[in-house]
């Protein structure tokens, strides 16, 4: 995500249903990593991102893209909801124009057995160059 995150935040901010009505969402998140490029980016001698790991406890549509937004730290190539600028920075320089958001585990347990389910997925190509040019590990 664009800038230099806290080292962990909790976001209690409703969000809108596509019929108008609030709903409550939480997302809490922890940040792993830090990285300033040296890359003058408006009035910014360089460019700071952060890598969190995020923990809805709600569930609701773009909740965490929402959120991160609503705090000013945008996740990068976030079309909707991020900043056209680092977007645009990340497309024509590096060639990276995909949502750098990613499920490595999911858990919940299946409603109907009870059983708890994980699910770990890698990261995408884009993802993982995004993290060699950070000189963060995955």
């Amino acid at each position: 995500m664009r800038g230099y995150a806290p080292d962990t935040e909790d976001i209690d901010y409703p969000l809108r249903k596509e019929n108008g009505t609030l709903q409550e969402a939480f997302t809490h998140y922890a940040t792993l990593r830090r990285a300033e490029l040296p890359i003058p980016f408006g009035k910014h001698a360089t460019s700071r991102y952060s890598l969190i790991e995020v923990k809805p406890t709600t569930g609701r549509m773009h909740q965490i893209r929402k959120h991160l937004s609503h705090v000013n730290h945008p996740i990068i190539g976030d079309t909707t909801h991020g900043c056209n600028k680092q977007n645009k920075l990340f497309r024509e320089r590096w060639e990276m124009n995909t949502l750098m958001l990613h499920a490595a585990t999911l858990s919940f347990i299946q409603p109907v057995s009870g059983q708890d389910v994980v699910i770990h997925a890698p990261a995408n190509s884009e993802f993982s160059r995004s993290m060699e040019l950070m000189d963060w590990e995955l």
